[in-house]
């Protein structure tokens, strides 16, 4: 088991000398960049001098300690510029990129400390395709890059780095947003979580080989606590801009429509994961399961693979009937429409809150595996029919109409379950 341990740590050997070169790089960064605030000055040396003494230590397959506390260091480069609100801009990009590579040199190309990699089978029981392989993953790294870029742009302004920003529909809507009662009630910069969590996210999404479902449900969980639970609270965060602000922002909107995308691709990697639990029980949680009952993967193309093929087994899993589409630009009629339908200004917050839920329930519901929460569109259907008669004032008959309609064709196209491809 030692020897085994010893010649796969070696495949990777060069990943401590990496992070103690990072760690080199940030010691010299303060002189290199002029700091001028004596708090990041120490900050970064005595973060580079941790790094670099990590990284040394990583070197050697015994000190399996070294790789996760170089992981602590660059969880704090991502999130000290935030804390200290980093007064320059220099600041901000050198400690969030050395943390975002400290977590590549020692995670994600070496693998978890002391555990040799399995090469068993990697479709789940019962299942016809894998939900941990590369292509799976490959739209979760797409959209949470679309989200980082788009987060770290509206961190800026927060920052203080950029004066201006760009909204290419509601004009000041962004700016209103962000510098609203609502982002400035957060400790630090509310966009700036955001970049460190589509970080994470992509961090994460690249984390483990097509087996990890299996061989580390604990890894499946943690990202699925990043894309799932945190992708909904960002949603209702901007379901109720227009509530609580009274101003829309299209960055926020966009961003928003890529944790869904995210979400819909995510949770049947998350479904396996339950399922091998609730087979195996919680003990397979941390140490993993050999996967005597999964099957060998013939049917995913290697990334190597024409890029139509991969796009094809990167959608497996989804599909869009034309019910859950309907439904979807239902949510979106009832969202937009408050601005000009008259009904008063309780029956216009309702429906943004309304349609942009109905929305998100019906793109997270192309995805296979969750296809019964279209289901909640039912209630929704309700509300809408309800919310007319009891909120709108003045009565205007378009306005009941539109509601009636809407609700009574969203139950309808919630029933049906649209086709099914694949199996769970």
């Amino acid at each position: 088991m030692a020897e085994a341990l010893q010649l796969e740590h070696r495949k990777t050997l060069w990943t401590g000398y990496a992070n103690a070169l990072l760690g080199c790089w940030l010691m010299t960064g303060p002189f290199a960049f002029g700091y001028t605030d004596k708090l990041y000055f120490y900050n970064d040396l005595a973060s580079g001098a941790g790094l670099l003494l990590v990284g040394i230590f990583s070197i050697n397959y015994k000190q399996f300690w070294a790789p996760w506390a170089a992981c602590f260091i660059g969880l704090w480069l991502l999130f000290s510029p935030l804390a200290f609100w980093a007064p320059d801009p220099s600041i901000y990009v050198n400690e969030t990129l050395v943390g975002s590579l400290v977590f590549v040199f020692a995670l994600l190309i070496p693998g978890i400390p002391g555990k040799i990699p399995d090469r068993g089978p990697s479709i789940p029981f019962g299942w016809s395709y894998n939900p941990s392989s590369w292509p799976q993953r490959m739209p979760i790294v797409f959209f949470g890059c679309i989200g980082w870029f788009i987060s770290r742009y509206l961190a800026a302004y927060q920052l203080g780095y950029i004066y201006t920003i760009w909204d290419p529909f509601f004009g000041d809507g962004t700016v209103r947003v962000i510098t609203s009662t609502v982002s400035k009630s957060f400790p630090v910069s509310d966009a700036g979580l955001g970049a460190l969590a589509y970080t994470l996210e992509v961090l994460l999404a690249m984390k483990g080989d097509e087996r990890r479902w299996r061989t580390m449900p604990w890894m499946v969980a943690l990202f699925s606590i990043l894309v799932v639970p945190l992708g909904i609270v960002t949603i209702i965060l901007v379901i109720l801009q227009p509530v609580i602000v009274g101003a829309w922002c299209s960055l926020c909107l966009f961003t928003a429509f890529c944790m869904m995308i995210m979400i819909a691709f995510a949770i049947d990697e998350v479904v396996a994961v339950m399922q091998l639990l609730k087979r195996k029980g919680m003990s397979v949680f941390f140490r993993g399961d050999r996967g005597e009952d999964a099957t060998e993967d013939t049917r995913t193309p290697s990334m190597d693979a024409s890029p139509w093929k991969i796009l094809q087994a990167s959608a497996w899993g989804i599909t869009a009937p034309w019910n859950l589409a309907l439904s979807a630009l239902i949510g979106g009629w009832v969202s937009l429409s408050a601005k000009v339908e008259e009904g008063g200004e309780l029956l216009a917050n309702i429906d943004h809150i309304f349609g942009s839920c109905i929305f998100v329930i019906a793109v997270i519901a192309m995805a296979e595996v969750v296809r019964k929460i279209r289901y909640v569109n039912v209630m929704f259907g309700l509300c809408l029919i309800g919310a007319a008669v009891l909120f709108a004032r003045p009565l205007v008959m378009e306005t009941i109409v539109n509601h009636i309609a809407a609700g009574i064709f969203l139950i309808l196209f919630s029933f049906r379950r649209g086709k099914i491809k694949e199996k769970f």
